[in-house]
């Protein structure tokens, strides 16, 4: 028997190779996502904290920032998903003789699961530290040594260093065992956690908790809408486990919980399911939010499925039809000649150049687009910035504050209006973008607009004091879900002083909003020299 399962074992190490391989060659080969491209510029000035994610997945980009090209900024996530399969395969070796075809066929069915093998997004050491949590604790619950806390605290701020949902599955481990709150290991292991996570912490007091007011508050919704909300719900759930969802849910509710283990996955992905459940009433969904329930409902039901494998020939055509599907949507992505229709990984390269060509070694600043600066950025070697205007959302390059675009003399400004333009190129879609000469722009993004207790202020979050001239106030109206409703310029507004100080909050005369029709909420914009109206504050309540 031992000989049988060393055999199992060798076969196992061979297909992961072969497996790691492929990922290495679609890595190569495959272009970059909008957002990949967007946590590769994260990973150029390493931070505690990022406005969008927690860091973990700019430090994994920037270790390997020496590989030029795609492969570099997603190596070594391909180490992190086979390190993610070796630690399931060895959770569930102590209970079950694993046959890895099954074992491998299954995990990779998840489509998001597969594909976060060799895309460089924060979900794929998120997948790993979960994997690393429920090892540690299947070992937690059966030895009683001070080793495993430690693995398991690393486990669980990986976690949250890598998405902040992961702290659905440590409260869902921790509800269905209420032992471990007089369990000193168990305390062991948290304040442990906390300790490595105090870094990110103290990075959140210091931006004044914008980027988690952002996820808790400012992400646009609408009013409730069945299809969209609550049926999108479920369709996304769907989407994570592909073709074998419907083999997986409902092994998972007829699975004994007879051990704490099973206990601990199953109310895991209890708690996920119904957060998320829940807040399908006032917001829309999206498929990655169910990815931390893959891993507890895979290690709670892979016995019994693999059993139902072996028995049902429909079954195993089933996941050789979800593989294969899978496979196909790879080689799309990989080769746009393979494709029937066009990806969000093709063409970046033809628009990119033919911009380049006509910016030269000017940066380039895009309007309301991170996502296409971070592309530009990656593929032309050029510094480019997002101009985050009034009606668009925050993001990392405001944060970071446009002190290269400050400096230089002369900037590209790309939009979608023609007016004072000097060239224009197309865009893969063939639509047009438009080229303008920003002379010295001056853009403040730390620029901050305050309004509580119906006092208007402004901070000056810059190390240099900032000349109140020649400006142009506007404002924002929005509705009650924090949806666009309309601009305006303030006309016959004037500061009472002409400078405002690095680090000073100046009192701001607010009789003006007496006159601008009454919204639930409102931006205000600060801009200099006609530069379109740049964001410089989270929503603010109308009072």
């Amino acid at each position: 028997m031992q000989s049988t399962s060393s055999t199992k074992t060798k076969l196992f190490v061979i297909l992961l190779i072969i497996l790691g391989l492929l990922n290495f060659i679609q890595a190569f080969a495959t272009g970059l996502l909008f957002d990949e491209a967007y946590y590769w510029y994260y990973a150029q000035q390493i931070e505690w904290g990022y406005f969008d994610h927690p860091p973990m997945v700019a430090w994994i980009i920037a270790s390997s920032s020496f590989i030029q090209g795609e492969l570099g900024v997603r190596l070594l996530f391909t180490g992190l998903h086979l390190g993610t399969m070796t630690l399931l395969y060895d959770t569930l070796q102590s209970d079950t003789r694993i046959k890895p075809f099954y074992f491998l066929g299954l995990l990779l069915c998840f489509p998001l699961f597969q594909y976060y093998g060799f895309l460089a997004l924060p979900d794929s050491p998120f997948l790993f530290f979960t994997a690393l949590f429920f090892w540690a604790y299947r070992r937690f619950l059966s030895q009683e040594d001070y080793i495993m806390p430690f693995v398991l605290g690393i486990s669980m701020v990986g976690m949250m260093y890598s998405k902040y949902y992961g702290f659905l599955l440590i409260f869902g481990v921790l509800f269905s065992n209420l032992n471990l709150l007089k369990n000193k290991r168990a305390w062991l292991a948290l304040i442990f956690s906390i300790l490595l996570y105090t870094p990110h912490l103290m990075w959140q007091i210091e931006t004044n908790f914008e980027s988690l007011l952002f996820h808790l508050n400012e992400r646009p919704n609408h009013a409730y809408n069945f299809s969209e909300f609550t049926l999108g719900y479920f369709l996304n759930a769907l989407t994570v486990f592909g073709l074998m969802g419907i083999l997986i849910f409902p092994l998972s509710l007829k699975e004994p919980k007879t051990d704490l283990f099973k206990k601990a996955a199953w109310y895991a992905a209890l708690f996920v399911i119904c957060f998320f459940f829940i807040s399908s009433f006032s917001k829309k969904t999206q498929a990655q939010w169910f990815l931390p329930i893959v891993i507890p409902l895979f290690l709670l039901t892979y016995k019994s499925t693999e059993h139902k494998l072996e028995q049902k020939k429909y079954l195993r055509i089933l996941l050789l039809s979800n593989l294969t599907i899978l496979c196909i949507g790879r080689l799309c992505l990989a080769f746009e000649n393979l494709s029937p229709i066009s990806l969000e990984t093709h063409g970046h390269s033809k628009w990119v150049n033919a911009l380049a060509q006509k910016a030269g070694d000017k940066p380039v600043l895009f309007k309301n687009s991170y996502q296409r600066a971070s592309i530009y950025q990656f593929y032309s070697g050029q510094k480019a910035s997002s101009l985050n205007e009034i009606r668009y959302r925050n993001n990392q390059y405001g944060l970071r504050g446009y002190r290269e675009f400050r400096k230089a003399k002369e900037v590209i400004l790309i939009e979608k209006t023609s007016t004072n333009a000097f060239d224009s190129t197309a865009y893969k879609d063939n639509s047009l973008f438009y080229l303008k000469y920003l002379q010295q722009p001056r853009i403040y993004g730390k620029l901050e607009w305050k309004y509580e207790n119906g006092r208007l202020s402004l901070h000056n979050g810059h190390p240099f004091g900032i000349a109140l001239e020649d400006f142009e106030l506007n404002l924002a109206r929005l509705n009650t879900y924090k949806e666009f409703q309309g601009a305006e310029t303030v006309s016959n507004f004037q500061f009472e002083q002409g400078l405002i100080e690095p680090g000073q909050t100046l009192e701001v005369n607010s009789a003006f909003l007496k006159n601008i029709k009454h919204s639930p909420f409102f931006k205000l914009s600060l801009t200099f020299d006609g530069l379109p109206t740049n964001i410089q504050c989270l929503s603010l309540k109308n009072q």
